[in-house]
């Protein structure tokens, strides 16, 4: 009778649950059509005009919006005005001081506004976040806007300048990781919009593409990928007969020469490229020039543009000349003409060693884990203040409390399950509860030992010459190397595991070992911090394939 009395109830509750799941299906399907159909709004004709001209001609754009009357607009035509305005701004390569305007704008279009001027709103903000060099806002407007495209399940954003805009996204999202020196992680989204601007046919957007892959592969050292997608570039430049782009790819053409040693080649195409310099890379161009000539032996012409990089160059351009320049004078007349010309580039080396830390600490600050934005598919929650809002979220909030009391009850039926279960995550919780014991154990091991490491007197002279302001004082490297392997008896031989080390690298993996800061060894070691940070992202390529960072060579060091 019992067992009669348990099937009917599960046969009841399986009805039930069934009812549950078509009324649920039912109420989603309801609330995405309401949701679904988003606003639709017509523009004054003077509005969508300036809006196209924004992306083709924004010096007209802005002549345009000027002379649009603000008081005759109504209030969503407003809105659209103030996109307008930002927008030509973009276009134009304005300087921002803030990002305020933007928030204003994407903010609106996010709640009350046209749904389908947002991806435009947040494309703005990007840019904006290139101006102000906020890298990781810019990343996350562009990601937000192709999140947009993806969950477009309307097609409401499915037209061509919805499509270009994709691809400036794309492109946006390859230059800052190329930035960042993540050239790798650059490529896919390089090659995605020189993807859509190919089918789109904008040429000139398609050689920028093909730039920008060819610098990443010459980055990552893919010599054969760099010539290909330059070789791609140099053919649409000279279908266009653009004068200014076939300079600014015979200059790439002429640097990946002069590195691989082909002198010939890397002359021919330095001549082009000088036939037509863009004032924006004078100084490269002449120093790159400079460099290839010098390498040939041809003075006459190396001076020639030694003098242009002192006239034209900045201070990397100069500090080259004069390092040329002290050489020639070595060579021809001693030691005394020479000397100005080194006091001079010992200058643009102060020069530049006091940009490179500003540098370094504006990169540090914008790089993060940018993979887990490309990786994960951010869902947008446009929240609506109308009451449709209000209904929709009473309507999801209603569902789930029933869901509750249907599993409720489920789960009352299948205790004995429940409890099998339960004694399966008792036992697992003991097996981790003692597998934390033993990292604790750990922990706790490797804590005495950085004790007894702090108590020797190597590093006790080595805290000695932190604390100087000398920067002639180094380290018993012998006695370092002794006391760390007597504290971490199997350090010596996991290190003879790894691939053959210099003595640099030595030295930076036995500091690493002692606990000492990046910062730090740059100072034992003599060398700048960006050098130490190098030499272990060498060490973790040297003896890994996956890619190399600083601080997986770091916490390898230290498990060892």
């Amino acid at each position: 009778m019992e067992k009669i009395k348990s099937m009917s109830a599960s046969s009841l509750y399986s009805k039930i649950l069934r009812a549950v799941l078509f009324v649920v299906v039912a109420l989603i399907f309801s609330i995405s059509n309401s949701c679904g159909n988003s606003n639709s709004y017509s523009y004054p004709r003077e509005l969508v005009v300036a809006d196209s001209l924004c992306d083709n001609n924004p010096d007209s754009a802005l002549t345009l919006i000027r002379k649009i009357k603000t008081d005759q607009l109504s209030d969503n035509e407003s809105w659209y005005l103030r996109l307008l305005k930002i927008k030509q701004k973009v276009k134009r390569n304005e300087n921002f001081t803030d990002d305020k305007e933007a928030k204003v704008l994407v903010d609106h279009f996010e709640k009350d506004g046209d749904k389908k001027l947002l991806p435009q709103a947040l494309y703005c903000a990007g840019c904006i976040y290139i101006s102000l060099n906020d890298t990781p806002q810019a990343i996350e407007c562009f990601q937000r806007v192709l999140n947009i495209y993806v969950d477009d399940k309307h097609n409401i954003y499915a037209d061509d300048k919805n499509n270009r805009l994709k691809a400036q996204c794309y492109y946006q999202l390859g230059y800052l990781y190329s930035m960042q020196g993540l050239d790798k992680t650059a490529i896919p989204w390089q090659k995605k919009a020189l993807e859509i601007h190919t089918n789109t046919g904008e040429i000139e957007r398609c050689i920028y593409d093909c730039e920008n892959i060819a610098w990443s592969y010459q980055v990552i050292g893919k010599s054969d990928s760099t010539e290909i997608f330059l070789q791609k570039a140099w053919h649409l430049a000279m279908k266009l007969k653009n004068e200014r782009i076939i300079s600014e790819i015979a200059s790439q053409f002429a640097s990946m020469y002069n590195e691989r040693g082909n002198l010939n080649k890397a002359k021919t195409y330095i001549n082009i490229a000088l036939a037509n310099p863009q004032k924006q890379s004078v100084s490269p161009i002449y120093s790159l020039a400079m460099d290839i000539y010098s390498k040939l032996g041809d003075t006459k012409h190396t001076e020639a543009f030694c003098d242009s990089v002192m006239k034209y160059g900045n201070v990397y351009g100069k500090k080259f000349a004069y390092q040329w320049q002290t050489r020639k004078a070595l060579h021809k007349n001693g030691t005394l003409l020479a000397s100005p010309c080194f006091e001079k580039y010992i200058q643009c080396t102060d020069s530049i060693e006091k940009i490179n830390p500003v540098g370094a600490s504006a990169n540090a600050n914008a790089l993060y884990n940018y993979s887990l934005i490309e990786n994960t598919n951010t869902e947008l929650k446009i929240e609506n203040n109308t009451q449709r809002t209000f209904i929709v979220k009473a309507i999801f909030v209603s569902i789930i409390l029933f869901l509750m009391v249907v599993i409720l009850t489920i789960v009352f039926l299948r205790h004995k399950k429940t409890l099998e279960e339960r004694l399966e995550l008792n036992k697992k919780s003991l097996k981790e509860a003692k597998m934390l014991e033993e990292r604790a154990n750990q922990d706790k091991e490797n804590h005495l030992l950085d004790k007894k490491i702090a108590t020797t007197a190597i590093y006790k002279d080595i805290i000695k010459i932190l604390n100087s302001h000398s920067k002639k004082m180094v380290p018993d490297w012998q006695l370092l190397s002794e006391t760390v392997y007597e504290i971490f008896p199997m350090f010596s031989s996991s290190l003879y595991k790894f691939k053959k080390m210099s003595e640099i690298e030595l030295h930076v993996c036995l500091l690493l070992k002692i606990g000492i800061s990046m910062k730090d060894i740059a100072k034992l070691v003599c060398r700048s911090e960006d050098s130490v940070y190098s030499i272990c992202r060498r060490l973790y390529k040297k003896n890994f394939s996956d890619e190399p960072t600083a601080k997986k060579w770091k916490d390898l060091i230290n498990s060892l």
